[in-house]
């Protein structure tokens, strides 16, 4: 509520004027054996904005990260440091990913909770992992949600290109990831899937300014990394984003 509440006022003292956009709202629940959190992400008229927060097994209070993809430059991906009202740009490339960079395989048909689900292992070829997926057409909003062409994993359109192919398109359920050593394993789910008004204000740089900062690795990038690169990484990021 305080965060809407600051970016109303930027929004009014710099002079824009808000107004509410018929959307989607997804709520993910995340576990693993070294931390855990949330992610929510708001899609309103092709903008996307997801906030990630993580908490550490290990103590050293949360670290929350902003990502924003707007609708007037979708090669672009906005993060935000809610901390010094500052971002930084990575740019995704035009060209974005091929549908051969992913290997499908659909294992059946599973209901989780009370969505019925394609359960499928996707390889991603670049990075040499696989990662099971249940995905489902029956969460609300998900036409709207798909339209964006973005997703919680930062995939393309490729990506849905596959899944599209093997009659396995869908709004994720649950994801299940586990480290090539077999050593650690993440785990999101669907807690809430809902169509709602959002602000035009959650979708707006209004207020920031440009860093110089690198940008904030990817959820692919990190799952990449070894357990231990990865606890390295985030004690860092939890210095400048700690909450």
């Amino acid at each position: 509520m305080k965060r809407k509440l600051l970016l109303a006022a930027i929004l009014v003292f710099t002079g824009i004027q808000l107004f509410a956009k018929e959307g989607v709202y997804l709520e993910f629940k995340i576990t693993s054996t070294r931390m855990n959190g949330t992610s929510k992400t708001y899609e309103a008229d092709g903008n996307t904005r997801t906030e990630l927060l993580l908490n550490n097994a290990s103590g050293g209070g949360p670290i929350g990260t902003t990502t924003l993809i707007l609708a007037d430059n979708p090669y672009n991906a906005y993060s935000l440091n809610e901390k010094d009202r500052t971002y930084t740009v990575k740019e995704k490339g035009k060209d974005g990913e091929h549908p051969d960079d992913y290997d499908v395989e659909v294992l059946g048909k599973e209901t989780i909770g009370s969505y019925k689900c394609i359960h499928v292992i996707v390889t991603f070829n670049k990075f040499k992992r696989t990662t099971e997926m249940w995905l489902s057409k029956d969460v609300k909003g998900y036409e709207t949600f798909m339209g964006a062409n973005i997703s919680q994993l930062g995939s393309g359109s490729g990506f849905y290109e596959k899944l599209k192919a093997k009659g396995a398109e869908g709004c994720m359920v649950r994801m299940l990831t586990k480290d090539p050593k077999g050593s650690d394993g993440m785990q999101m789910d669907l807690v809430k899937a809902e169509k709602k008004n959002i602000d035009a204000s959650l979708f707006s740089l209004a207020g920031y300014t440009k860093s110089s900062m690198p940008a904030i690795m990817t959820s692919e990038q990190m799952r990449a990394m070894t357990p231990e690169q990865r606890q390295e990484y985030l004690n860092k990021m939890r210095e400048k984003y700690k909450r």
